[in-house]
């Protein structure tokens, strides 16, 4: 799993969620999360816990928020919690406590806890100490603990939708041929959720049934071009088409030509290669 899974994860985890809301009740300080050089806050407690902000979003938030915020970190004080890979406090030019605590996956530091003092509520050098020992271990144990099992589960659950998805397209690559084939059908002959299939296809192959569909058809028809003893409409048939019509029309928006204007070119650079 990668490090931007677990921040994905952080960003949306029960446990953070109640160490920010326990910490603020109890000696108002604000947790926040922010990427490996500091810069990106993309922890926000009043966000819904499905909501994962994309990078834009992120600026956008630390924008709408930074009056309010004014959270700087500097440099050397991360490079310093990188290498000592223990929370470690100080104090900014606001005069309040900020404590980095650091996200450690995999032996490599890739981002950063931080919990930031108020006005209203200020620490004594014991309270700090004891918040510094609360975050390490708390965190530790939700990346150690939580995530491992989350990371397994969607491990799991990732192979799960591979093997489904190759089931599916391995049943579609065996019948493309059949020109009432519809993501209905397919769902139902696989037992599947048409639209849960509907999100795989988005999700994995990063396209819609129909399209995948119609690559495939195409692909074949424009290998069946290539025998000249094929009419066009044998050709149409072939590809999983019952209309020769509604065939190149969509041929000619896929390729570029005609079907028969296709066969000529692909037959003429065929020729002339043979010469």
């Amino acid at each position: 799993m990668s490090p931007g899974l677990l921040i994905e994860y952080l960003n949306n985890s029960n446990a953070l969620q109640r160490a920010q809301t326990l910490l603020k009740d109890l000696c108002g300080l604000d947790i926040l999360l922010i990427d490996a050089v500091g810069k990106n806050i993309v922890f926000n407690t009043s966000t819904s816990q499905n909501q994962f902000f994309s990078r834009s979003n992120i600026l956008k938030s630390l924008l709408n928020r930074e009056s309010e915020l004014e959270v700087t970190v500097p440099q050397d004080y991360l490079d310093h919690v990188s290498e000592a890979r223990e929370a470690v406090d100080f104090v900014s030019k606001d005069g309040l406590v900020k404590i980095i605590v650091p996200i450690i996956y995999k032996e490599q530091v890739v981002g950063f806890l931080l919990a930031c003092e108020n006005q209203t509520f200020r620490l004594n050098r014991s309270q700090i100490n004891s918040m510094k020992a609360f975050l390490n271990e708390s965190l530790r144990q939700v990346v150690n603990n939580d995530f491992k099992f989350f990371s397994d589960f969607k491990a799991s659950n990732d192979s799960h939708q591979k093997k489904t998805l190759y089931r599916v397209t391995q049943f579609i690559n065996e019948n493309f041929k059949e020109a009432s084939l519809s993501l209905n059908e397919v769902s139902k002959k696989n037992n599947i959720s048409y639209f849960y299939l509907s999100h795989l296809f988005k999700k994995e192959l990063k396209t819609t049934f129909s399209k995948y569909l119609i690559n495939l058809r195409m692909d074949a028809a424009s290998r069946l071009l290539k025998d000249r003893s094929l009419t066009v409409s044998q050709v149409s048939h072939s590809s999983g088409f019952e209309d020769p019509g509604y065939f190149s029309k969509v041929f000619k928006k896929h390729h570029g030509s005609s079907p028969a204007v296709y066969r000529n070119k692909v037959l003429t650079r065929k020729k002339n290669k043979d010469i």
